[in-house]
C-alpha cells in the first residue's frame, strides 16, 4: 500500500485546502462555514504525505444537521473507493428513535462489510452517543493526562482514550482557533490509523486493528505525535501566554482598550503594521511568513494567533 484514503465527513473545508483535498458534494456544497470540518482535515494533512484525503460536508454553520443528510453521506460513502471513513460527529442517544438508530446500524454495517474502517469522536458532554457507541465503530474521546499507558481497549463502547494537547489550526478562511476535545483525538487517531495502514503495507482489517491496538501503548503514539507537533500548529497553552504578553504590550501602546477589539483603536492597517513590528523591540522575532491578513486581525486573540504561526517567540 503506497496511499491510504481516507473521506471526513464534516463542515466541509476551506477555499485554501482545495489544493491538496477533493471536496465532495452531496447537495450541501463544499465550503466549510463553521471551521470544524477543515480543522479535523488540516490535522491529518499536516501529519502525512501519504494520505488522500476526501471531504463530505454535511454540516452547516452551527455545526447542525438532519439524519437524513447523514444517511445521504453514507450512502454515498458505501460507493467510494477509501479504507478509512471519520465521523467527527456525534448524535445523542436521546434524540434518536430506536427505528432510526437501526437505520443508521444497517447503513454503517454496509460500509464496515466492505473492509473499510469507521472512526468516530464521542460526544463531548456525553458517555455515549451515536455513531461512536455502536459495536462497528471505533469510539474516541479525549481524556485528561495521567500516568495510564494504554490508549485502547476493545471491550469498551468507546475502545480508543487520547491524551492529546489542543491545537491552532486554521478552521475558516483565514481565521484560526483552538482545535481540542474528541474531535482532535478523533482526527489524531485517524492518522495513526493511517500511519498503521503504510507500516504493515495494507488495508488492515477491524479485528487486525484491534489485536494491534490492544497491545500497544501510548508510546507507540509517539510518531504520530511528533509529526503533529512539528507541523506548524500551536498548543493552546502557549497560545494563553502569548495572549497574556500581547494584552499587557497593547495596553501600554494604546489608551483605552476597548474590550479586546484591536482595530477599534487602530486609525489604519499601517498602524497595526508599526504596531507588530514595535513588538520586535520586546523579543519578539518578526519574519515574513504571513498566516493571517491584518485586515482579520480584529481582537487579542487573533493577533496572537498571527504571531504565534509566524514561527517567532518571545
Amino acid at each position: 500500500m503506497s496511499k491510504v484514503n481516507a473521506v471526513i465527513c464534516d463542515s466541509g473545508i476551506s477555499v485554501r485546502q482545495l489544493d491538496y483535498i477533493k471536496a465532495i458534494d452531496i447537495g450541501m456544497g463544499w465550503k466549510d462555514e463553521n471551521g470544524h470540518g477543515s480543522q479535523v482535515a488540516e490535522v491529518n494533512s499536516s501529519l502525512f504525505d501519504k494520505v488522500s484525503i476526501s471531504s463530505i460536508k454535511i454540516l452547516d454553520s452551527m455545526k447542525q444537521c438532519g439524519l437524513d443528510i447523514v444517511f445521504s453521506a453514507l450512502e454515498v460513502i458505501n460507493d467510494l473507493d477509501v479504507d478509512i471513513v471519520c465521523l467527527a460527529l456525534a448524535v445523542d442517544e436521546d434524540e434518536i428513535s430506536t427505528l432510526l438508530l437501526n437505520d443508521m446500524k444497517e447503513r454503517l454495517h454496509k460500509i464496515t462489510k466492505q473492509g473499510k474502517i469507521i472512526v468516530s469522536s464521542l460526544h463531548n458532554k456525553k458517555n455515549s452517543s451515536y455513531p461512536a457507541s455502536l459495536g462497528n465503530v471505533i469510539g474516541v474521546r479525549m481524556i485528561e493526562p495521567h500516568h495510564k499507558m494504554d490508549f485502547y481497549d476493545s471491550q469498551k463502547s468507546i475502545q480508543c482514550e487520547l491524551q492529546l494537547e489542543s491545537v491552532i489550526c486554521e478552521s475558516k478562511d483565514g481565521f484560526y482557533q483552538p482545535f481540542k476535545g474528541n474531535s482532535n483525538a478523533c482526527a489524531f487517531f485517524l492518522g495513526h490509523i493511517c500511519s498503521t495502514f503504510l507500516n504493515y503495507g495494507k488495508r488492515l482489517t477491524y479485528n487486525e486493528l484491534e489485536l494491534i491496538f490492544n497491545n500497544q501503548t501510548i508510546n507507540d503514539l509517539s510518531f504520530t505525535n511528533n509529526k503533529l507537533s512539528k507541523s506548524k500548529h500551536i498548543t493552546y497553552e502557549r497560545l494563553s501566554e502569548i495572549n497574556l504578553f500581547v494584552t499587557q504590550f497593547i495596553e501600554e501602546f494604546f489608551d483605552g482598550l476597548n474590550n479586546g477589539i484591536i482595530l477599534d483603536n487602530i486609525k489604519d492597517i499601517q498602524s497595526l503594521n508599526d504596531m507588530i513590528h514595535s513588538l520586535s523591540n520586546f523579543g519578539y522575532k518578526i519574519n515574513k511568513k504571513t498566516f493571517l491578513k491584518f485586515s482579520d486581525l480584529k481582537t487579542i486573540e487573533t493577533l496572537s494567533n498571527y504571531l504565534l504561526l509566524q514561527g517567532g517567540d518571545i
